[in-house]
């Protein structure tokens, strides 16, 4: 499976060229749809910083593109509990 937040962009362009569509899913805050029409989108929090941690805690290896103190700190999450 293929975890993405459900935002344009990078995100969106890797989720649209997937191979197998149906093995992306989209973490998405209470309220929000990604609007790729690809995949599934799945409730990750009721905002997007509590969607933020939820994605930090899901994965096992995570590639980022690009980003602020925000993304760092999602990846040191991420790292501290063993992703890669």
């Amino acid at each position: 499976k293929f975890l993405t937040q459900g935002m344009p962009g990078v995100q969106e362009t890797f989720a649209k060229n997937c191979r197998d569509r149906s093995c992306v899913w989209n973490l998405c805050p209470s309220g929000y749809r990604s609007g790729y029409g690809i995949g599934t989108d799945i409730i990750a929090g009721a905002n997007a910083d509590e969607r933020k941690a939820i994605f930090s805690l899901v994965g096992d290896i995570y590639v980022m593109v690009e980003g602020d103190a925000g993304l760092a700190k999602e990846a040191k999450a991420a790292h501290e509990r063993g992703a890669t």
